[in-house]
């Protein structure tokens, strides 16, 4: 599967490896934030990604115990192209992911929001939803 990068992918990419975060030990202010966007969503599961090379790996995770996925079936992936919130109402619909792996074997992603932080973009905070009704309350897109 073949996913989309950035124009500045290297530069983004220099910056995250800068930053030596990745595959480092969980830490509270992390954890703490994504219990927070689990809690004030109302959503079972809340990521930190951190999107490098090849894979999509998770510094933080409410609801989720892999500790990363390939980046060719992140949704993440295509979250740090979006300047704003980038919503997906219906994965199982959506031409992106129809086909993803995490998508046909019944992993819970009816519903995405994910909002990227900071100027390229190497951070997804992520929820998904088992419940497509509470997509539309506006804490969700707003918290």
């Amino acid at each position: 599967m073949v996913f989309p990068t950035p124009n500045n992918e290297s530069q983004r990419v220099a910056a995250l490896l800068s930053y030596e975060v990745l595959d480092t030990a969980e830490e509270v202010e992390f954890d703490e934030l994504t219990f927070l966007a689990s809690h004030v969503c109302g959503t079972p599961i809340a990521l930190v990604s951190l999107i490098e090379h090849d894979r999509q790996w998770f510094k933080s995770k409410v609801g989720l115990q892999a500790p990363e996925t390939p980046r060719n079936v992140s949704f993440c992936t295509h979250a740090i192209l979006q300047p704003d919130l980038f919503v997906i109402t219906d994965a199982l619909e959506d031409e992106r992911f129809a086909a993803n792996p995490l998508v046909t074997s019944g992993f819970p992603y009816p519903v995405l929001c994910r909002r990227t932080i900071g100027q390229f973009r190497w951070i997804c905070l992520g929820d998904a939803l088992c419940d497509r009704s509470r997509a539309s309350k506006p804490q969700r897109r707003t918290a």
